[in-house]
């Protein structure tokens, strides 16, 4: 196959799936699965993922890319997902199919779009991989929808946002208290409280919050990299444990490799360390694969900044206010 080495991978290009929904308010469940199937194939380590358009790429990688467009339309609790793989080379279609399910069936369907996409550029799981996609796993749909809403929120990392954000995990939770996702969302959201100057909730309050819904999300999914990620960034900033955060990543990128936010976090702490060079390696791992979320890019930046890079730090702080979201404060001080 094309997977033997580095150089030889397959490169997959994923922009923004369109939304077909004639509600615009489902935006945000778009931008969830688009993050999800994102996820689902950098988890595949025989494929680089790019997220965005073929345009951000460079020579070497696009003689062997693929671009894969998709669609998603909701209809209630149905779910309609049509993807196409494309060679960025020549324009030809190479493959295409249209996965109609209830939306309890969400994971799954990321499963199997992950699981045909590797098949069709000619990649090949491992073991370990094949058994991660094969696991059946359901959501409860108005949960997830819920717990969706909740990301976008978080993503944008305003305090009102991160509160709006709990408030949407919580939902999720009245609706399905056994949801690991939405436990691991509310992990998430409280450990950044200090750090975004959330006032309504103590320093402690908001790290001992944190610490008791990442555990309560892994007791119900021990596999789940959100979580771990969660628990070994509270390690990090609130407890400066280093050796059990090292331990907490090193678990979570076992769990799920693709999670971008793991690859911020586990950077900032390698940063942290004084390791600039493998920081800024996994900044960038993050960054290829969610180059839209302001908080990346500005991490990237500074990341770049520390490495001495000075020049691409200010080329990289210029597009992330410039072209992604010149609201996003933070890159200004990159």
């Amino acid at each position: 196959g094309t997977a033997e080495s580095e150089s030889g991978r397959p490169v997959l290009v994923v922009p923004r799936f369109s939304n077909l929904s004639p509600d615009a308010t489902q935006d945000h469940v778009v931008a969830g699965i688009t993050e999800a199937v994102t996820t689902e194939l950098t988890n595949v380590s025989a494929l680089i993922v790019v997220s965005g358009t073929p345009e951000r790429l460079s020579d070497q990688y696009a003689s062997r890319a693929f671009l894969l467009h998709g669609s998603v339309a909701t209809q209630g609790d149905r779910l309609s997902v049509n993807a196409r793989l494309e060679k960025v080379s020549s324009g030809e279609n190479i493959w295409g199919d249209n996965y109609n399910r209830d939306l309890h069936d969400v994971l799954g369907l990321f499963a199997d779009v992950a699981r045909t996409i590797t098949q069709e550029v000619e990649a090949e799981l491992t073991p370990a991989e094949q058994a991660r996609l094969q696991e059946t796993r359901t959501v409860d749909p108005e949960a997830y929808r819920l717990y969706l809403r909740g990301r976008f929120h978080w993503n944008r990392r305003t305090p009102a946002d991160l509160l709006r954000s709990v408030e949407f995990f919580n939902q999720s939770l009245q609706v399905d208290s056994s949801s690991a996702l939405a436990y691991a969302g509310l992990a998430d959201a409280y450990v950044l409280f200090p750090q975004y100057g959330v006032s309504s909730v103590s320093d402690s309050e908001a790290f001992r919050a944190a610490e008791e819904y990442a555990r309560a999300a892994l007791e119900r999914d021990s596999t789940l990299g959100e979580a771990s990620t969660a628990l070994a960034h509270l390690r990090f900033i609130a407890h400066r444990d280093w050796s059990g955060a090292e331990a907490e990543f090193r678990r979570a990128l076992d769990l799920s490799p693709g999670y971008a936010v793991l690859h911020q976090w586990y950077g900032e702490f390698l940063r942290a360390k004084g390791l600039a060079d493998d920081g800024l390696a996994q900044v960038r791992l993050a960054y290829q694969s969610a180059p839209m979320e302001p908080v990346i890019g500005t991490s990237l930046a500074f990341g770049l900044w520390c490495a001495r890079l000075y020049g691409e730090a200010e080329a990289q702080a210029r597009l992330t206010i410039e072209e992604i979201d010149s609201d996003y404060s933070d890159a200004r001080y990159a």
